[in-house]
């Protein structure tokens, strides 16, 4: 639908291998600018002198991705994790191109383990968390969204720059609200089932 390609296509927006290295590696990416250093075309694991093999196989898949190959991109992700298991940026990547690609269910395995892993990048954990939350909305699973919401805000708060408070706490206020309303809903669906007879055709 219209709400997930849109959130696809934000999360999908750092294309270009320089914002993979700063999503991944912020401070290697401000050490490398600040001593004027240019990317070496050999390989590097650490993003600093070169890009590390499996980030620009992560950086193709976006660009397929880009290009409506969406089943090309979740095949290039999968190929970044092979080479590098322990980087959240490929189970990030892969979980955004899962969604793209209509499995959610797989698509919250891989951002859980983004997340799980994403320690040593708050960036790309708060990415994950992010798109969790709003994966767990989507579906209409209210109490768990607003945990996920919950856990990205708290996140946020604590890694100045990782992400947006300000965003999850309009939409802690939104689910509140929409709680409080079902929950008053939940009277009126008692009453209307207390009415109708066994045939299910109301008194």
């Amino acid at each position: 639908n219209m709400r997930r390609r849109t959130l696809v296509a934000s999360l999908i927006a750092l294309t270009t291998c320089g914002a993979l290295v700063a999503l991944f590696d912020q401070r290697a990416d401000a050490a490398g600018k600040k001593a004027g250093a240019a990317f070496h075309p050999d390989h590097d694991p650490n993003n600093v002198t070169g890009l590390s093999e499996a980030v620009e196989i992560v950086s193709k898949g976006n660009e397929k991705f880009v290009n409506k190959d969406v089943q090309g991109a979740i095949d290039a992700y999968r190929r970044a994790i092979q080479l590098a298991p322990k980087n959240p940026l490929g189970h990030y990547m892969l979980g955004v191109g899962l969604l793209a690609a209509g499995n959610p269910q797989e698509a919250e395995i891989s951002l859980k383990q983004a997340v799980d892993l994403g320690e040593s990048a708050p960036a790309i954990k708060a990415r994950a968390l992010f798109a969790l939350a709003d994966l767990k909305e989507r579906q209409k699973k209210w109490e768990e969204a607003k945990l996920a919401w919950q856990a990205y805000a708290e996140f946020v708060t604590k890694h100045a720059g990782a992400g947006y408070s300000d965003s999850a706490s309009a939409k802690l206020m939104a689910l509140d609200d929409m709680l409080k309303q079902d929950k008053a809903y939940d009277v009126v669906r008692e009453r209307i089932a207390a009415d109708k007879p066994a045939g299910g055709v109301e008194k």
